[in-house]
């Protein structure tokens, strides 16, 4: 399979026969049930930057995710 998709997509094959289904909205459950956790732990989005590390908050110095400024 060659090209791309104006949306993100997934390639479905069962049975034999493959699909193209529509991924938008595959990633809203892990968001949604990252926000349920939040509010039952009374975490605010302030709280939650502050727990993952400074590792995470600054961009790493080389390598694909490096940002140039």
């Amino acid at each position: 399979m060659i090209g791309s998709a104006e949306k993100p997509v997934y390639l479905r094959i069962h049975d034999g026969k493959a699909e193209i289904r529509d991924a938008l909205t595959i990633g809203e459950g892990v968001i949604n049930l990252e926000r349920v956790i939040h509010v039952k732990l009374g975490l605010t989005p302030e709280d939650d930057i502050h727990d993952v590390g400074p590792r995470f908050q600054e961009p790493p110095p080389k390598g694909p995710g490096k940002i140039n400024t």
